[in-house]
């Protein structure tokens, strides 16, 4: 039995461009994902044959680690996993790992 992750996202407006797969999401855009990272944005774009989503517009990504980006402009696979943000500023978690071996 496959299980798949999902995802949803809400905004006050979108268009949908057939022949180019594209999908422009506008106003009060809210993204969640399956690890309940979130994406806030006044403007995302979903590129669907790529699997990839962008915006150049100012947005919030707090992460299910307690991690949050502030940024203007990023592009990221659906996952997060692959994710570029342009200009921000933000606060990432660190874990520090301890050593257990002995020298």
């Amino acid at each position: 039995m496959k299980i798949s992750k999902k995802s949803t996202v809400t905004a006050n407006y979108g268009v949908i461009y057939d022949e180019t797969g594209l999908i422009d999401l506008q106003d009060n855009v809210v993204l969640v994902t399956s690890d309940s990272t979130k994406l806030q944005a006044n403007q995302l774009f979903w590129d669907q044959k790529a699997g990839w989503i962008f915006t150049d517009k100012p947005n919030t990504i707090l992460f299910a680690n307690g991690a949050r980006n502030d940024g203007q402009g990023f592009d990221s696979d659906l996952n997060f996993t692959n994710f570029r943000s342009r200009t921000n500023v933000g606060i990432q978690i660190i874990e520090e790992k301890k050593n257990d071996e002995v020298f």
